[in-house]
């Protein structure tokens, strides 16, 4: 392995159909090929190529996105998820952000990947969340990240960015990475991550995402 190679490489196998179609992509850490490989494997033989490692899998229907499934490798202390996307609208200059946003619980299938209008009918309210991604498409560039405060130390955030990642991938979409802007919550998870290459060092400390009346220095009301 090169001296400059991370120390957790991450790579990726897309596995299809006897019909050459897509129906799942597996994002996998570990150093058996080199950071940003990309596989495809047919669908009969992909067990061996998934046997370890993966951190989160995208399974698709119909060509479609259906199921972001992740591992305990990747959020081991997180409890069962399931997630809901919202794309922005096309902004007046650069290209539209999308999120996804984490939930458990409820009467939605764990790894259930819904649409705003699928989560409106199950009457999914936005504090219900366990936490969010929001990251650029075109780019792959992640500019926020962040965990409900009763949920942190959870590893809910590796989980949120193994999920990003997945679904980027199975779309043909850039993996995402990080600048070095980030909070001071945002860089002690960076220091112990095993995805920090794909993030820069700190350049800028932001303020905290975290409502006011909700953070631990808040006065009492």
């Amino acid at each position: 392995m090169p001296d400059d190679a991370p120390a957790f490489p991450i790579w990726h196998v897309r596995v299809v159909d006897s019909g050459g179609a897509l129906v799942r992509v597996s994002l996998v850490q570990s150093d058996r090929h080199a950071d940003g490989t990309a596989l495809t494997v047919p669908e009969a033989g992909a067990g061996p190529e998934e046997a370890a490692g993966v951190v989160a899998v995208a399974h698709l229907t119909d060509g479609l996105v259906s199921r972001l499934e992740v591992t305990a490798d990747a959020a081991p202390k997180a409890p069962p998820l399931w997630f809901v996307e919202v794309p922005e609208p096309e902004p007046a200059s650069g290209p539209p952000a999308t999120s996804i946003v984490a939930f458990t619980g409820g009467d939605v299938e764990e790894t259930a990947l819904l649409t705003v209008r699928q989560a409106q009918h199950h009457g999914i309210q936005s504090a219900e969340q366990v936490g969010a991604f929001r990251w650029i498409p075109h780019s792959g560039f992640g500019d926020q990240l962040y965990v409900a405060p009763s949920w942190r130390r959870r590893t809910i955030g590796t989980g949120l960015l193994a999920a990003g990642g997945v679904l980027s991938l199975a779309r043909g979409w850039p993996r995402p990475w990080g600048d070095g802007q980030r909070t001071a919550e945002g860089d002690r998870m960076r220091q112990v991550a095993r995805w920090a290459h794909l993030s820069q060092e700190l350049t800028h400390l932001m303020p905290p995402m975290t409502p006011f009346e909700e953070r631990g220095d808040a006065p009492p009301r």
